[in-house]
């Protein structure tokens, strides 16, 4: 973040020219999935899974991609299908 000190505002701007994310789909430790998304959404379709060959319980990790840092913290959530 840019000024990221700042209290006075709702949202600190980024010190990116765009905003990107990582976004991994794991079945154990198989990674299955590996995207870059431009948006704060992202779907895993069908179509997706059914290339991928999933089922049971998987993981997703999504991180945010930085220019200058790479990808940041991961945030991890385990579903099952």
């Amino acid at each position: 973040r840019l000024d990221g000190a700042s209290w006075d505002l709702a949202e600190i701007p980024l010190a990116e020219t765009q905003e990107r994310y990582q976004v991994k789909i794991f079945s154990g430790a198989q990674l299955l999935r590996l995207e870059e998304v431009h948006q704060t959404q992202w779907r895993y379709s069908a179509a997706m899974q059914s290339l991928d060959g999933v089922q049971g319980l998987l993981e997703l990790q999504v991180a945010q991609l930085s220019e200058s840092f790479g990808p940041g913290l991961r945030r991890k959530f385990r579903f099952t299908i």
